[in-house]
């Protein structure tokens, strides 16, 4: 065993001094907490370092006990997953398609994503805000990204709107039912919710962020105790939780519920999706695994199960630089070596002399998702800049690139045609190479411009043939020109409409998970 954890504390070993933020490690094996050793600090200002006590925010791991109390309320017949969500909420536009309690447990309803339009109305995120204000923020939004049941698109809406629904049909706080359904008849005592930033919570971990020269920067949430994610927890309590998943307490006792929980979501189509009831449905080297991970403001978290081998890896960390996905893999990959049935995978970071010479004019350049409408671009030295991410990649041979930094869950592939194969997180796509057609008059994207489902204008000037972003508060942003009438920035994509006369009406905007927002020029 101690040749074991040398090899986890090696992967963790950056972490564990008294000068960086860190995180909390546990490995269950066979109902038993084999694992546990905490890296680094709960409080760099007040030296505190982190414990097996100390409590995170899970963010998006806290989805599970949503799905969790939906299920839980379905079987007591207080609701049917099949039923319409505006049955509850009866402020959720008539869209012309039915979404369903289902629909928002698989992120298949196609509501626009709260968190990405809080962004675009530029709402800081350090701000306090209340449920009304938020549910008055995802109703006015008069559009779908695509039709119920037809994709797949993580969405914080939907678990939202969990929340809110479990609240109407009980008449009760959300907190209140959690405690009520899951928590106390867990024994999880030291999990809590984020719903007061008043509230002293004892052993709170302090969320970080880097510095952009050195150091660290404290990050703050905004309070919630919403259904879409911020439960503060330990390790400890997530241990009970993991081992329900083996021998049910909740509800009616049986497995029912938990076989539930871990099967996959399907589309219309009968197409799987890998999603379950909060729980990302996968397999790492031939062994099927159930997990989730979580990020938000300074935390970043994994529960990554290995449920045929009952072993388990948490990982809580209050540095959000920090991959916990990567790192749990990583100490599954020391525990069960010798479970795997298929050949570890060459994980080693690829060095400059690994790569090998390609046509890198012919690589670079813009590329649009034929699926999605996403664009990306490579660069001649294979810098690839997608999502609001850079990624340097390296070229195995003249049609195939990974991360420079593997395991990141990163890899393209390039087609004879020049189209790009683009996989990431398991999720393929291809990228057509676009045709660049030169901006010739830049002077005819001034102007102000006003969305009415976000109740913002974006305020566009041009300076010596560069297009400005003013929006809300936020200094002017450079937009960045991709093709005649198409702009980026970050994540977002600008795609600008014309009449007949070939006038600018206005622009759509595009942001990750958010499809589509039309913005119309002003006078």
């Amino acid at each position: 065993m101690t040749q074991l954890t040398d090899k986890v504390d090696a992967l963790f070993s950056m972490w564990d001094t008294a000068g960086t933020p860190g995180c909390v490690v546990a490995v269950i094996q066979d109902g038993a907490m084999s694992y546990q050793r905490s890296y680094g600090m709960a409080d760099l200002e007040r030296q505190v370092s982190l414990s097996s006590q100390s409590v995170f925010d899970l963010a998006s791991v806290g989805k599970q006990f949503t799905a969790m109390l939906i299920a839980l309320l379905a079987q007591e017949g207080r609701l049917s997953l099949e039923d319409d969500v505006r049955r509850y909420i009866p402020e959720l536009p008539d869209y012309g398609h039915r979404i369903t309690i289902r629909h928002l447990i698989y992120h298949t309803s196609g509501l626009l994503d709260y968190t990405t339009l809080m962004e675009l109305t530029m709402k800081p995120f350090e701000n306090r805000y209340f449920e009304g204000e938020l549910l008055s923020l995802i109703t006015r939004q008069k559009t779908l990204n695509f039709p119920p049941g037809t994709k797949y698109l993580y969405c914080n809406s939907g678990y939202f709107l969990l929340g809110v629904i479990a609240q109407r049909v009980q008449d009760q706080p959300f907190t209140a039912l959690l405690r009520q359904y899951i928590l106390e008849p867990l024994g999880m005592r030291r999990t809590d919710f984020n719903d007061d930033l008043r509230r002293v919570i004892p052993n709170r971990a302090i969320g970080y962020s880097p510095a952009e020269i050195d150091g660290f920067n404290t990050e703050i949430s905004f309070c919630g105790g919403f259904g879409d994610g911020p439960l503060l927890s330990t390790v400890e309590d997530l241990y009970r939780w993991d081992q329900n998943f083996y021998a049910n307490r909740l509800g009616d006792g049986t497995q029912t519920l938990i076989e539930q929980a871990v099967t996959s979501g399907t589309l219309n189509n009968g197409a799987s999706i890998g999603y379950g009831f909060g729980l990302a449905l996968g397999q790492h080297r031939g062994l099927p695994t159930v997990s989730h991970s979580g990020g938000w403001a300074g935390y970043v978290s994994q529960i990554t199960r290995f449920p045929e081998q009952r072993f388990t890896v948490i990982i809580l960390s209050n540095l959000n630089s920090i991959r916990p996905s990567v790192l749990a893999t990583q100490v599954a990959e020391i525990y069960l070596a010798d479970l795997f049935p298929e050949a570890a995978p060459d994980n080693r970071p690829v060095t400059a002399g690994d790569t090998l010479q390609v046509d890198r004019s012919s690589v670079a350049g813009f590329y649009r998702s034929a699926e999605q409408g996403d664009i990306l671009e490579l660069t001649a030295d294979l810098q690839l800049t997608f999502y609001g991410m850079t990624r340097q990649l390296v070229a195995l041979s003249a049609t195939h690139f990974v991360d420079a930094e593997r395991p990141f869950p990163l890899e393209v592939t390039r087609s004879e045609s020049g189209d790009l194969s683009f996989i990431f997180r398991g999720e393929p796509d291809t990228y057509k190479k676009m045709a660049i057609q030169p901006i010739d008059d830049f002077q005819s994207y001034a102007g102000e411009y006003y969305a009415g489902s976000l109740g913002i204008a974006y305020s566009l000037t041009i300076n010596d043939q560069h297009v400005f972003m003013k929006r809300g508060y936020a200094p002017q942003e450079a937009l960045r020109p991709v093709t005649q009438d198409v702009f980026t920035f970050e994540h977002l994509i600008l795609e600008f409409r014309r009449d007949a006369h070939n006038q600018i009406t206005g622009f759509d905007l595009r942001a990750g998970r958010v499809e589509q927002i039309q913005f119309l020029r002003q006078g």
